[in-house]
């Protein structure tokens, strides 16, 4: 128990102190008495308390002390009513203080106690929307509390990435920072592609050969990112770089390149690849009919035209050179297709991814040699020629002529080049070729129909 303290209060007198000389000592007696009992009315006792602070916790109902407002001790007179006051604190609001009677014990304790005050937060979803006319929404929670974001808002287009003060953009709002004055965060959007133009829309490639495409335009302007990635829908006929968009054929056949919105909107612009065999120009028609016609007057009987499946050796080479001392050669350049005969049959050999392409007039080619049975045109490429007349004619033994399965020369052949001469007095599968059906020019079968042409597999 705390001790109480006695307070002396002090009067003057009016009496002489001479005339003490004359009282008795029973007037001593009584005036002692009476200065006692007039000391003792005018004493007041004061005793201790203690004053507390309180401040509001950032969540809940209860309170807690703050550093650098420790408990205090006063002191006042007992029975008093305390007269506590306190300062503002920056972010607080005092509450009235509840005085207290000060108790002689000391058990007295006065509580000062803070609220904390309201923080507004602001959200705007800068040009996104919660539902379909909120655009943006507030909230408050106590000084020094954390802010909790609203659920993402939706932008037509974009994609909503975080939330950001006005004064940095560029970084997202850390929610874990207490907040201490008002806030108001904005959305940060990531604006889609809607559009990708590429500088070509189709390209035809040879086997083997490379093209570049590229990203002409994107939109819109606005878009956050602009990269792209390339991928090819099939890499067994074209591949591409995916950071360069350099395309490689590497088969024959079809297929597309795109572009992709590395940003998520699986947008792309689109190529088609069509990839062909590299060409061999040929000799014109008479030229080729030439050299197997020189071969048949020399009684050399050759009953095939084929393709070899291995390149020749110098030897099979030399077989030309036994004949006509030097080699022959089927393309223009003379240089790219040697032919040999070997087994009766007159070779030829391109790597795979060529073609041969046949001269604008290929008339007559093969006419004229009456010991062939089964010619392979099967590596031709007939989209230059403007004359084939009689090119299978006068082959009385033709039991076969072997073409590139799904070939429709009808169609493929321009200019509608393709004539009734085209097989006369041929003796293709024993048919009567005088009463030639020229819409036969296909490989296989349509509709039953047996063409002309067998598929080479």
């Amino acid at each position: 128990m705390k001790k109480s303290a006695k307070r002396q209060i002090f009067s003057l007198s009016d009496d002489s102190s001479s005339s003490s000389s004359s009282d008795d000592s029973s007037s001593s007696s009584d005036s002692s008495s009476s200065s006692d009992s007039s000391s003792s009315s005018s004493e007041e006792t004061e005793a201790s308390y203690t004053v507390k602070y309180q401040f509001q916790k950032v969540s809940g109902d209860e309170y807690e002390s703050l550093d650098g407002y420790a408990d205090q001790t006063r002191s006042g007179i007992i029975g008093a009513m305390t007269d506590v006051t306190a300062d503002s604190v920056t972010g607080f609001e005092l509450q009235t203080i509840a005085q207290q009677n000060i108790a002689a014990d000391g058990s007295t304790i006065v509580e000062v106690k803070y609220d904390r005050k309201q923080i507004t937060y602001t959200f705007s979803a800068a040009g996104g929307k919660w539902g379909e006319n909120v655009d943006t929404t507030t909230d408050s929670g106590r000084y020094g509390a954390t802010v909790t974001a609203p659920a993402d808002p939706e932008k037509a287009g974009c994609e909503f990435v975080y939330w950001y003060l006005e004064s940095n953009p560029n970084q997202a709002y850390d929610f874990n920072n207490p907040v201490t004055d008002p806030l108001t965060l904005y959305a940060k959007w990531n604006v889609f592609v809607t559009g990708i133009t590429l500088n070509k829309t189709a390209i035809e490639l040879y086997f083997g050969t490379t093209e570049t495409l590229s990203v002409t335009a994107i939109t819109p302007n606005e878009a956050t990112n602009k990269t792209v990635i390339w991928s090819s829908n099939d890499t067994s006929i074209a591949t591409v770089e995916a950071s360069t968009g350099k395309v490689t054929a590497v088969a024959i056949g079809s297929t597309s390149i795109h572009a992709t919105a590395n940003d998520g909107s699986n947008v792309y612009g689109e190529c088609t690849v069509t990839v062909k065999l590299n060409p061999i120009p040929l000799k014109s028609g008479e030229d080729i009919k030439n050299i197997f016609t020189q071969i048949h007057d020399r009684d050399i009987t050759i009953t095939a035209f084929a393709k070899s499946d291995t390149a020749p050796t110098s030897s099979m080479l030399d077989s030309m050179n036994d004949i006509f001392g030097a080699h022959k050669y089927l393309d223009a350049a003379d240089e790219d297709l040697p032919i040999w005969i070997e087994d009766e049959t007159i070779y030829y050999y391109v790597e795979d991814g060529y073609s041969l392409l046949l001269n604008e007039n290929s008339s007559y080619m093969f006419s004229g040699n009456p010991d062939f049975t089964s010619i392979d045109v099967s590596d031709f490429d007939v989209s230059q020629v403007t004359d084939m007349g009689g090119m299978f004619s006068n082959l009385g033994s033709l039991e076969i002529i072997y073409a590139k399965p799904g070939t429709n020369w009808v169609t493929s052949v321009p200019n509608g080049c393709i004539s009734d001469d085209m097989f006369t007095q041929c003796g293709l599968n024993g048919w009567d070729m005088d009463e030639l059906d020229i819409t036969r020019a296909y490989v296989g079968e349509i509709d039953d129909v047996v063409g002309y042409f067998t598929a080479k597999e």
